[in-house]
């Protein structure tokens, strides 16, 4: 499908096999729902695991996880020899009242869809599709995060940002990797038969009760009666979000002014 248009999952595929068996699973752990919130970097979607667990138990994060040490860490921690354990373990650790909850992107999915794990445990599933209207926004939230090293309000190095430079190139490099993972998703549910619930990051900011309670309708968990939007998560941005916007767009326009076709 599309795993050899993905050169970075390859790898990680690769990395998970060189310290996990992957040969076969055991008994599937019953009834289990599950809650997949499909992502992208920058897409609130921190923001939206927090005002899950703010009003009901399910504990939403990034289990899934393998960059930066967090492969190695569960692995240690559950004392895994095979993959089939490794999952078992994540599942048990983040279920609440029989229902498992996460926060992932396509690289962190992938691996769990084609390495048979998705099938084998995963079969009571409700997916969420987060991502943001303004794609050129995300990105540049991105290039500054990456830049900087910070990326949530509950980081202790905010004044990092303002060493941040434009560079046109790297913004257009974090939107090129958007558009890949969103297509990779796009697939995914295209093959897969399934219809996400879609939400958005400016929705969310908007009226996050109102995506609350349509998400636990769709999730079928309890409604709230008073949904909780004040978290520990505050929205990152600042006004050189804004500046290095214009100035993408504008450069952009200069470029393809520029594009000669033969």
């Amino acid at each position: 499908m599309y795993h050899h248009e993905y050169p970075l999952l390859k790898r990680r595929i690769e990395k998970i096999r060189s310290l996990l068996d992957d040969s076969g699973y055991s008994d599937r752990i019953s009834p289990l729902k599950s809650v997949f919130i499909c992502m992208t970097p920058r897409s609130g979607s921190t923001y939206l695991a927090s005002l899950f667990e703010r009003n009901s138990e399910l504990k939403i994060g990034e289990h899934f996880r393998i960059v930066k040490g967090s492969l190695e860490q569960r692995i240690a921690k559950y004392n895994s020899k095979k993959y089939d354990e490794y999952i078992r373990n994540i599942i048990t650790d983040f279920s609440r009242n029989r229902v498992f909850g996460v926060k992932l992107d396509w690289i962190q999915f992938a691996p769990v869809y084609y390495l048979g794990a998705y099938r084998h445990y995963f079969q009571d599933n409700r997916f969420v599709y987060l991502t943001r209207s303004n794609l050129v926004k995300q990105a540049i939230s991105g290039h500054i995060a990456a830049e900087s090293g910070y990326y949530h309000s509950f980081y202790d190095n905010e004044d990092a940002v303002l060493n941040v430079a434009y560079d046109f190139d790297k913004i257009d490099k974090h939107l090129n990797h958007l558009l890949e993972m969103m297509r990779a998703w796009e697939s995914f549910f295209a093959y897969e038969g399934i219809t996400p619930l879609r939400i958005t990051y400016e929705a969310i900011q908007e009226k996050p009760a109102e995506v609350m309670r349509q998400l636990f309708r769709f999730c079928e968990m309890d409604d709230q009666s008073e949904i909780m939007t004040k978290t520990s998560v505050e929205r990152v941005c600042s006004r050189l979000n804004e500046d290095f916007y214009m100035r993408f767009v504008k450069e952009s326009e200069y470029k393809i002014d520029r594009i000669e076709l033969n």
